[in-house]
């Protein structure tokens, strides 16, 4: 099942599909694993970080669709990482 396959069972078109995708996890297995199942769904993953810093400086780069957050990570929450994107932003 693809994404858009995945989004149409819920009621969701194609027109609301994430086309790309940021994986933010400090497990690297755990990206690995997201990355996969992510791409073999038919999404397209722009990127990925296993730390608050790197994703500061990467995700207002690559402004993917969607961004899957991780809240423990090793150098900070995922709630401190969305106040920090979004005041970029603002």
């Amino acid at each position: 099942m693809n994404g858009n396959e995945m989004l149409a069972g819920h009621g969701l078109g194609s027109e609301s599909l994430a086309r790309s995708v940021y994986v933010v996890c400090g497990e690297e297995l755990v990206r690995r694993g997201l990355r996969g199942l992510l791409e073999d769904g038919g999404f397209s993953v722009s990127g990925e970080s296993a730390s608050v810093h790197q994703a500061i400086r990467r995700i207002p780069a690559l402004r993917p669709d969607l961004v899957i957050i991780d809240d423990d990570l090793p150098d900070g929450s995922g709630a401190g990482l969305c106040r920090a994107i979004a005041a970029a932003d603002a």
